[in-house]
């Protein structure tokens, strides 16, 4: 059995399972007209970035090397900084990766774990500040392949439970346009703070070496 994979409509449909009527379904998200599709188009990637950006998920850490040279096809080239930046006493600064949400980690070029060592840096206004020259970078991007993906499954490196918490939250952001009740807008968001992303923070902490240390309740912090 493979694992699941999922595509934007699957996603838009279990969203719309949370709001309890079976005739809210699409059989295509990118082809359906109307108010539903609209008001979905309008949470969708907001609800789904919101979710990449609460914790440096496995399924969503990427690195990426940032270059000195100008015009990088990853976006991270470097920046001038001169008396009008603020500098946060570093001497480099480099555009973030475009898909970059959060950023961890960064690290010199020559370092055997970088999930262990770690060097300064600050983000500002998508900026990362930092005392080294090509800097490697550790953060979170929305897992999905749109260029790669197979049979229109936008999200096959997305985990299982990572996804429960984008559509469950996606049902809890858009409850109250589709529905206008107020109660089970609350009752998803309990559930989903509550029950869905303990869940996901508890099984995401036991794999592999975390980046951030996790607490006894499976939050990250850093030490």
């Amino acid at each position: 059995m493979n694992r699941v994979e999922y595509s934007k409509t699957d996603f838009v449909n279990l969203a719309l399972s949370q709001l309890g009527s079976e005739r809210l379904q699409v059989a295509d998200i990118n082809s359906e007209t109307g108010v539903i599709p609209d008001i979905i188009d309008q949470f969708f990637a907001p609800t789904l970035e919101e979710v990449t950006a609460m914790r440096a998920w496995n399924c969503c850490l990427k690195t990426a090397k940032l270059s000195d040279a100008n015009g990088s096809s990853d976006g991270g080239d470097q920046q001038n900084l001169d008396a009008t930046e603020p500098l946060m006493h570093m001497t480099h600064g480099y555009n973030l990766p475009t898909d970059a949400i959060r950023v961890y980690m960064a690290y010199s070029g020559n370092a055997s774990n970088y999930k262990g060592i770690g060097i300064d840096f600050e983000v500002n206004n998508r900026i990362l500040q930092v005392n080294q020259a090509n800097p490697i970078i550790v953060y979170t991007a929305v897992p999905e392949n749109l260029t790669n993906a197979a049979a229109g499954k936008d999200y096959t490196s997305m985990d299982s439970l990572f996804a429960r918490c984008f559509y469950t939250l996606l049902g809890a952001r858009m409850c109250y346009a589709i529905t206008g009740s107020t109660e089970l807008e609350s009752a998803l968001l309990d559930e989903f703070y509550n029950i869905v992303l303990p869940d996901a923070e508890r099984c995401d902490s036991i794999e592999g070496v975390q980046l951030l240390k996790p607490t006894e309740d499976n939050r990250q912090v850093r030490i």
